[in-house]
């Protein structure tokens, strides 16, 4: 398959641990954490697409 799959939340929480709490800005993280849900939702798209496109080529 050609999708990227992107980590799930938890990891994402794991490495906003694991980079500590202080060096982040509130505002920061959650642009972090939008930047992220949008990826998500490009790769949905992107996947969707691609199962359709693969269904008609099959017939």
């Amino acid at each position: 398959m050609l999708l990227l799959y992107l980590p799930q939340p938890e990891y994402l929480f794991l490495i906003y641990k694991t980079v500590g709490i202080s060096t982040f800005v509130d505002k920061d993280f959650v642009q972090f954490i939008f930047i992220y849900l949008v990826l998500i939702l490009i790769n949905n798209a992107l996947g969707f697409q691609i199962y359709i496109i693969l269904k008609e080529t099959e017939g």
